[in-house]
Parts: C-alpha cells; structure tokens; sequence
C-alpha cells in the first residue's frame, strides 16, 4: 500500500462519520457526535460534558481548557491563555493606560480609535474575568 492509498483512507474514515463512529466506539466521539447532530438539526443548545476534556472543563490531567470565545480576549489584553487573574489584571491596567481616549483629546481620530480600544479592552477583561471567577 502507497503513500497515496493511505492518505485516502484516513480522509475517508474522516469524512464518513457512520463508519467512524462504529469503527472507533469511542464513547465520547459519539456523544460528541450525537450532540453536534441534535443541536445541528433541533436548535437546541450544546450542553456541557463534564467527563473528560471539553471546552471551558477540566481535561485528565487537572488543567482548564479555555472556550474559543475567550482565546481572542486574552490576544486582546496581549497575555497568554494560561495567565492567571493577576496577570490578566495587570496587562489591562497597563494596556488602558496606554490608550485612554483622554491621553488622545487633541486629535480626534486618534482619540475615536483610543475610544474603540478601550471598549475591547473593557470587555475582553470583563469576559475573562467572569470566566475565571466561575472556574476558580
């Protein structure tokens, strides 16, 4: 069997989900699996899994695995998405400092950009802060 032959196998236990789900008896690949299809076809909201990693719980080794709704937070407040609330609080302060509108009153574009940042700043350390007040 090629290089080629194998790669096409393994895209096609990718693609056909059927297969797959039966072919591994992963238990939590098909829960997964059957939640994505129930919220897909019926609306209804994802729940969330508590054994196991998943998004926003704690994976087997004890550590937190942050939602990708937070991941752009922590770019915006220029910290990584392991830091801790200290950290979080201290590159905010920092950051608004930076760029308060108030620093910016003589030139108004500049002052309606420093608006703008400081409301992403605002609510990036807001959802952060919330997340990990639920978490701790």
């Amino acid at each position: 069997m090629d290089v080629f032959d194998r790669l096409g196998n393994i895209l096609r236990d990718m693609l056909d989900t059927d297969e797959t789900v039966s072919r591994n008896g992963d238990s939590d690949f098909t829960e997964a699996w059957s939640e994505l299809d129930a919220y897909l076809s019926g609306g209804e909201e994802p729940r969330s899994r508590t054994a196991g990693g998943t998004a926003g719980g704690r994976n087997s080794t004890g550590t937190m695995h942050k939602p990708r709704s937070l991941l752009q937070d922590y770019k915006n407040l220029e910290v990584g998405p392991d830091a801790d609330i200290e950290a979080v609080r201290k590159s905010y302060t920092r950051l608004l400092k930076a760029y308060h509108p108030d620093r910016h009153a003589g030139n108004s574009e500049k002052q309606q950009t420093a608006t703008e940042i400081t409301k992403q700043l605002n609510e990036s350390f807001r959802r952060i802060k919330q997340y990990l007040g639920r978490t701790e």
